[in-house]
C-alpha cells in the first residue's frame, strides 16, 4: 500500500499505511548484510515567511534484520535546536512479525539537555523500544517548529546509519525571498515542481561512511543545503566580497581601540615587555586568564547566573568589568592587540571538520569560525587567535581551524589567508613506565603521562565541567574502561587548568597474569602500554581520503625489572622501524649491563595533516608494521 500524507502522530489513525509484507522481510535490498534497514524515510520542510516559522516533519520506517541491531535500536534520540524550537507529536510503534503492535506517544518520551561538540545547547528527546525483536517494523517520527529561524540556512544530510530503500525529502522554501538548494555528493536530481518548492525521490541509498580518520564530514556524506540570498549575491565572488567588506565594518566598530581603559591596559600589559611575541603572549594571556568567559564551564557561572549578568557593549566596558561572553572577550583581545600596535582584523575560518571551505557555495557557514586575525606593522603573514577558548594555548587554534582556510576583512576585495598549522612537535603524548614482572607473571609498577598540544587539549575538554577533585576519579574509571584487566590505584592528575602547563598523568597498576607461562619459560609483550590496541587502519578497501585531526607524537619508554631466575637472550630483542618522511616509527629494545632490566623505547610521528586515497595501502601496511612492533613478545628463559 503506499504511503499517505505526513502530518504528526497523535494518534494511531494518523500513521502512514504501508504494506505488511514488510513484516515477512528476511535481508537488506541493498545489503544483504545490513543488519537493519530503513524501508522508508521522510523530511518535509516549509518556511513561512509572512509568520517566520519554520516547520519541519520527520518519520522513518525501519526493519530489523539480526541480533546485533536491537542494542543500536532499542534506545531512540532525537536532537533538536533548543533555541526558539519547539517540538511537538513525538510517537513510535513496534509491530512484530506476529502482529504485535507496541506504541509509545507523549507520555513515554523523556527529555534530556546535552552540549554538543561546539558547546552548544541542545535538547534531546528519547524512548526505549518495546518488545523489540528480529523482524519487526520500528517507526516513528515528530514535528518541529522553529520560531525567527525562517530564512536560516538549514543543512539536511541524506545518508542514515543503515541503507534506505526509498527516500522522500520535499523542500519548500518562502517564495517572498532569493533562495538556492543544491545537492552535494550524490547523483540524485532536485526536482522543481510547483512553486518554490523541490523534491527529491530516491531508493536504495547507502549508509553513511563510517571510515577511520576520514575527511570532513559534508566532504563525503551526501546532503542538500537550502540557502536565502540577497538578490545581489547570487553569484559566489560577489557574495565573498561583501562578506570581507562587512567583516571589516564590524571590525572597525567591535575593537574599539582608542577607549582610555584599553588603552591604558594594554600599555601594562605590554610595559617592559621586549618583542613582537612576548607583548602579543601577554595580552593573550590576560584574555584567557584573568577576563572571564562567562560561556566558559571554567567560569563556574550558571546559566541563571549569566542571565542576571549585564553586559558591556564595546571593549572598554568589558575590560572594566572584568568578564564578558565569548563575542566579549573576542573583541577585548582584538581591541587590546590594535592599542599596542599589532595590526588586527577580523577573521572567519573553515571548519575541517564539517566542510572544507567551498567559494563555490556562497554561505557564511562555510567560514562558521569568528577569529582575530594578527601581524606585527610590516608582516606579511597574519596568525589567527581564539582568546574566547580559555583551554586554547598561544598561537593554537581548535583542530579544525587549525591549517585551514579563513577568509580576512578587507573593503575592496574578498581576502583569503591559511591559519597557522601546527605540526607534530607540538602535540606529544609522552609515557614513562616503571614496572617489574614478578615471579607469579604479574606485571606492577608505576606509570607517568605527558600530554601537550591537542592531546592536551582532549584531555582539558573531558575535565573541564568537573572540580579538580574529581580529575582522579575520572582518570581512574577511563582506565579500567580502556583496560579492563588493569588495577589501578594511586591516580593523579595536574596541570588541566592551565594551558601554559603539560597535564601530567600518574597512576600505579598491576596487571595480574601478564606474563604466559609455558613450560619453564615465560613469554610476555613488553609494550604493556599497547597491549590492547589494534592497528589504525583495518578494512582492505576505502572510498575516502585519510584526514588526521592533527599531527602527533608519541614517545614510549618503559623500564622493566625482570624475576631473578630468568635471563633474555640479546639475539631475541628484535627492533624495528621506518622513515617515510611524514611518517616516522621506531622501536628498540636495550639491556642492562647486569641483564636484570629491559628498556624499550618507542616513537611514533605523523607529521601530515592525511594522506591521499591512493596511497590508503601503503599507510595501512605502514600502521600494521607499528601494531606488530608493538604486540611483539619476548620469551624469558630460566638461567642454566
Amino acid at each position: 500500500m503506499a504511503v499517505t500524507g505526513l502530518e504528526s502522530y497523535a494518534a494511531i489513525e494518523d500513521w502512514p499505511e504501508w504494506d505488511r509484507a514488510e513484516l515477512d522481510l528476511r535481508e537488506g535490498q541493498m545489503d544483504p548484510e545490513a543488519e537493519a534497514e530503513i524501508l522508508f524515510s521522510q523530511f518535509l520542510m516549509s518556511d513561512r515567511y509572512a509568520q517566520d516559522l519554520r516547520e519541519i516533519h520527520l518519520y522513518k520506517r525501519i526493519k530489523v534484520y539480526k541480533e546485533s541491531a536491537l542494542r543500536k535500536l532499542g534506545m531512540v534520540r532525537i536532537y533538536y535546536a533548543l533555541r526558539n524550537s519547539k517540538p511537538k507529536g513525538f510517537a513510535a510503534r513496534v509491530t512484530n512479525p506476529d502482529g504485535s503492535v507496541y506504541e509509545l506517544g507523549e507520555a513515554d518520551w523523556y527529555e534530556d539537555v546535552a552540549l554538543n561538540r561546539r558547546g552548544l545547547k541542545v535538547k534531546t528527546k528519547a524512548f526505549g523500544l518495546p518488545q523489540l525483536r528480529v523482524g519487526s517494523v520500528i517507526e516513528y517520527g515528530h514535528t518541529e517548529v522553529s520560531k525567527r529561524w525562517v530564512l536560516a540556512p538549514m543543512t539536511l544530510m541524506v545518508a542514515d546509519d543503515w541503507p534506505i530503500r526509498e527516500l522522500k525529502v520535499e523542500l519548500k522554501p518562502s517564495h517572498l525571498s532569493h533562495s538556492t538548494t543544491v545537492g552535494f555528493n550524490w547523483e540524485y536530481e532536485l526536482e522543481a515542481i510547483e512553486g518554490p518548492t523541490y523534491l527529491v525521490t530516491a531508493r536504495n541509498v547507502p549508509q553513511r561512511l563510517d571510515e577511520e580518520s576520514s575527511p570532513a564530514t559534508l566532504d563525503v556524506q551526501p546532503w542538500v543545503f537550502l540557502r536565502y540570498l540577497n538578490p545581489d549575491e547570487l553569484d559566489p565572488e560577489t557574495f565573498w566580497r561583501h562578506l570581507s567588506e562587512r567583516l571589516q565594518e564590524q571590525g572597525k566598530d567591535r575593537f574599539r581601540s582608542k577607549q582610555k581603559v584599553v588603552r591604558e591596559l594594554a600599555k601594562e600589559l605590554t610595559r617592559g615587555v621586549e618583542g613582537d611575541e612576548a607583548r602579543l603572549y601577554s595580552i593573550y594571556k590576560y584574555c584567557t586568564k584573568t577576563l572571564k568567559n562567562i560561556e566558559s564551564p571554567l567560569s563556574n557561572v550558571s546559566s541563571a547566573q549569566r542571565e542576571s549578568l549585564k553586559f558591556g557593549d564595546t571593549p572598554g566596558e568589558t575590560l572594566r568589568r572584568g568578564y564578558g561572553a565569548s563575542w566579549d572577550v573576542l573583541n577585548a583581545f582584538g581591541a587590546l592587540a590594535q592599542a599596542a600596535g599589532f595590526e588586527v582584523r577580523l577573521a572567519r575560518c573553515e571548519d575541517r571538520d564539517w566542510l572544507t571551505f567551498n567559494p563555490r557555495l556562497p554561505t557564511i557557514s562555510n567560514v562558521p569560525k569568528e577569529l582575530v586575525a594578527v601581524r606585527s606593522k610590516g608582516e606579511t603573514l597574519w596568525r589567527f587567535f581564539d582568546p574566547s577558548d580559555p583551554h586554547l594555548p598561544f598561537g593554537f587554534l581548535d583542530w579544525e581551524n587549525n591549517g585551514a582556510a579563513a577568509l580576512l576583512a578587507n573593503s575592496s576585495e574578498a581576502e583569503l589567508a591559511v591559519t597557522q598549522r601546527k605540526d607534530a612537535s607540538s602535540s606529544v603524548t609522552r609515557r614513562k613506565a616503571v614496572v617489574e614482572l614478578g615471579a607469579s607473571g604479574d606485571l606492577f609498577g608505576k606509570v607517568t603521562i605527558t600530554l601537550t598540544g591537542y592531546d592536551a587539549l582532549k584531555t582539558r575538554r573531558n575535565l573541564e565541567t568537573l572540580p579538580a577533585s574529581a580529575w582522579g576519579s575520572w582518570y581512574e574509571e577511563w582506565l579500567e574502561e580502556e583496560h579492563p584487566s588493569w588495577s589501578v590505584d594511586s591516580v593523579s592528575v595536574e596541570g588541566v587548568d592551565d594551558w601554559e602547563s603539560d597535564i601530567r598523568l600518574t597512576f600505579e597498576g598491576r596487571i595480574p597474569a601478564y606474563a604466559d607461562r609455558i613450560g619453564e619459560r615465560w613469554v610476555f609483550q613488553p609494550n604493556f602500554l599497547e597491549k590492547e590496541e589494534r592497528a589504525l587502519f583495518v578494512n582492505t578497501n576505502r572510498r575516502t581520503d585519510i584526514s588526521f585531526s592533527y599531527p602527533w607524537t608519541e614517545f614510549d619508554e618503559i623500564r622493566i625489572s625482570l624475576p631473578e631466575g630468568f635471563e633474555l637472550r640479546e639475539d631475541e630483542l628484535v627492533g624495528g622501524g621506518f622513515d617515510h618522511g611524514t611518517l616516522k616509527f621506531e622501536n628498540s629494545y636495550e639491556l642492562s649491563a647486569d641483564k636484570r632490566e629491559l628498556l624499550c623505547r618507542r616513537e611514533l610521528v605523523v607529521d601530515a595533516p592525511g594522506y591521499a586515497v591512493e596511497s590508503y595501502e601503503s599507510v595501512k601496511s605502514l600502521f600494521e608494521l607499528v601494531n606488530n612492533q608493538d604486540h611483539q613478545a619476548v620469551v624469558l628463559w630460566p638461567v642454566e
